[in-house]
């Protein structure tokens, strides 16, 4: 009875460690098309109700979240929730004139760390690391595939200047995009991605050199 007892107990703490351990997320992982498409979604060329009928057919998407909203102009997107232990909570696709031209995705807390999502992305091609002065400030930072059309946010919260800031394969991506590559620009600058000032951008991206210390941050001044 005791050794049965032991038993059901370890088989009892293998599920719960299971069930605690992070989820990479899904998005991430996805292989039926090559970044910046995602499950043949494809920016700059999928039809808004083509977007919605591959969505429909998603056995990972919440269909009961799947509705319009507006984020800079009316009904410029589609918002959906994913299901528990896919390795993503939520997501957008934005479009305009009827085709998509971005999607952005939110990963679970702990689902995609730096180094998981340059393994499968490779390696990136510049950083941008901007100081925000707000009531509690911190430090965003965007990792960036220009050429590809990929972004990766992640922060540093309570960072005050001048305090050392670094990244590493651990650095969690609290949000990530693919999108147009010719549009990487225009949406760094608007609320779509970063909503910074143009001159931000300019001045502060830097090429990627690997994990370390961050060696320039620019002050976001609005």
């Amino acid at each position: 009875m005791l050794r049965k007892t032991f038993f059901v107990l370890i088989i009892w703490v293998s599920l719960m460690v299971t069930a605690c351990k992070p989820v990479t997320s899904s998005v991430i992982q996805d292989s039926s098309c090559s970044p910046p498409c995602w499950k043949e979604v494809v920016p700059g060329q999928t039809t808004r109700q083509e977007v919605l009928s591959i969505l429909n057919a998603l056995p990972e998407v919440d269909q009961s979240t799947i509705r319009p909203m507006s984020v800079v102009n009316g009904n410029d997107s589609y918002y959906w929730d994913f299901i528990p232990r896919t390795g993503d909570r939520w997501a957008r696709v934005f479009i305009n004139q009827d085709i998509v031209f971005a999607v952005n995705f939110f990963p679970d807390k702990k689902g995609l760390p730096l180094g998981t999502a340059i393994q499968y992305l490779g390696e990136p091609e510049n950083i941008l690391a901007i100081y925000n002065r707000a009531e509690i400030p911190f430090l965003a930072i965007y990792t960036i595939w220009q050429s590809k059309g990929i972004v990766l946010s992640s922060s540093i919260e309570s960072y005050h200047r001048g305090e050392r800031a670094e990244v590493n394969s651990e650095t969690q991506v609290g949000a990530f995009w693919y999108f147009e590559p010719e549009l990487f620009s225009e949406l760094m600058v608007s609320m779509y991605i970063a909503d910074i000032n143009p001159d931000v951008l300019n001045q502060g991206i830097q090429p990627w050199m690997g994990y370390g210390e961050i060696t320039q941050i620019i002050i976001d001044r609005r």
